[in-house]
């Protein structure tokens, strides 16, 4: 299971270098210099591959903080364990990447204070959130996915973006159906989110184009 979790990695890591590269071949073609929505889109590619890294790597990392038989556990450790079922990186990331790119797809429109607006909100809310439950539980985080989604969601809808409501097609298979009850990273729903990933990540992309051209 783990050739088939760094396989998926790979290739998402693979896409996500081609989504940066193209991006800026196309704009360094269109424009004289670097735009924020580029800059924007490109943190965005790069959260999500640090997410799957991450979480490829993890097992290994765990292992050497906890080199212990499960079944010698105290509860506290276990519930150490259980604080980590949501990795912090895993929240981060999420801000990232959304943000990146309701931000991206924002400036390219032309609305950049709307999608300040949004991230600033949906981040304040997820800190708010972790200062109380450290994230311990999948359903809590199920729910600010869910949340990201809504917000970006009603501005492709808004503006008429088909690739920017295409793109949470994915997405929603990734973080709303699929997640594992519990963080096993080289799980058969890790595989198929990565390649799920791979598509959000073309899809947003198109979408940023999309908005440029509009505006």
């Amino acid at each position: 299971m783990f050739i088939d979790s760094a396989l998926s990695c790979c290739l998402l890591l693979l896409a996500s270098g081609c989504c940066i590269y193209l991006t800026g071949k196309w704009s360094t073609r269109s424009f004289s210099k670097l735009q924020p929505d580029i800059i924007a889109t490109t943190i965005g590619v790069l959260a999500i591959s640090f997410r799957s890294s991450l979480s490829l790597l993890s097992p290994f990392y765990n292992h050497a903080l906890y080199p212990i038989d499960p079944l010698e556990i105290d509860d506290e450790d276990n519930t150490k364990i259980q604080s980590r079922i949501i990795p912090f990186y895993h929240v981060l990331c999420r801000i990232l990447s959304m943000g990146g790119f309701i931000y991206a797809v924002c400036e390219a429109q032309g609305n950049r204070h709307i999608g300040i607006i949004i991230i600033s909100t949906l981040t304040f809310i997820e800190y708010v959130h972790a200062m109380y439950t450290n994230y311990s539980s999948q359903l809590s985080d199920k729910y600010f996915h869910f949340l990201w989604m809504v917000g970006g969601g009603t501005l492709g809808w808004k503006y008429g973006n088909n690739y920017w409501l295409l793109a949470y097609l994915p997405y929603c298979i990734t973080f709303l159906v699929l997640t594992p009850e519990k963080d096993f990273p080289w799980s058969v729903e890790q595989i198929i989110n990565n390649y799920m990933m791979i598509a959000h990540i073309f899809l947003m992309l198109d979408a940023v184009r999309e908005a440029r051209s509009i505006n």
